[in-house]
């Protein structure tokens, strides 16, 4: 009588290739796109690798085992000329992946301090994307900052080719303010420019502290400071 297999020699090895194509709504082919291979887990996301497409809209990732790992989430996100900027899980034991991609807009938004003064010099950058049925896309760092922008003389800046009918939530990295919440999750319109109203910043603030432990008795104590 043969030993039972483990079940680890059971399960299907990943790391085989993958491929797909890349179109528009309409069904044509696209050239010269940009596909990245998105690895997400309760670590955050990274961006693994890049590939462009062919003339026939093609592309293919060889050898994906280095980028897969447990408990991982990956997507494909795609970035065209004149169009907007798409994604799509990678299904489980697929090797093909057709991607359409979503038709631009540009996003348009401004920022105030709490006096209502334009804040210049500031910079602003992508942090997610919210589609259809919850499709998210937490964009890695190398991604974000690639994305990211400051603000012109008058408080504005612009973002391209995002996706029409998505929500993009904004982030700002100025220690003189506090993060956005929701004010910073903006709707991306179905036209060519999505304009939205000036955003209003408030003041950051720090917290400083002091952590201490009792010797034989197990407990914490701790002291904070909230300074502005």
């Amino acid at each position: 009588m043969k030993a039972a297999r483990p079940d680890s020699a059971l399960e299907k090895p990943l790391g085989g290739p993958v491929s797909g194509q890349v179109m528009t709504p309409d069904g044509k082919r696209v050239a010269g796109a940009t596909v990245s291979w998105i690895s997400r887990t309760d670590d955050g996301s990274s961006s693994a690798a890049s590939v462009r497409t062919d003339t026939a809209g093609r592309f293919r990732f060889a050898d994906t085992a280095r980028f897969r790992h447990k408990d991982d989430y990956p997507q494909l996100m795609v970035e065209a000329v004149d169009w907007g900027l798409s994604y799509q899980k990678i299904p489980e034991g697929s090797e093909q992946v057709e991607i359409s991609l979503n038709p631009a807009t540009e996003l348009r938004v401004s920022f105030e301090d709490q006096d209502g003064k334009p804040v210049p010099n500031l910079k602003v950058s992508p942090s997610l994307l919210l589609g259809e049925g919850g499709a998210l896309l937490w964009f890695p760092g190398t991604v974000t900052q690639r994305l990211a922008r400051r603000t012109d003389a008058n408080g504005a800046a612009a973002f391209p080719s995002m996706p029409q009918g998505h929500q993009l939530r904004l982030a700002v990295e100025d220690e003189r303010f506090a993060q956005l919440g929701q004010e910073g999750v903006l709707h991306l319109s179905s036209g060519l420019a999505t304009q939205t109203p000036p955003i209003r910043l408030q003041a950051g603030a720090s917290i400083q502290g002091r952590i201490t432990s009792r010797e034989n008795t197990g407990s914490l104590s701790f002291a904070l400071a909230l300074t502005t």
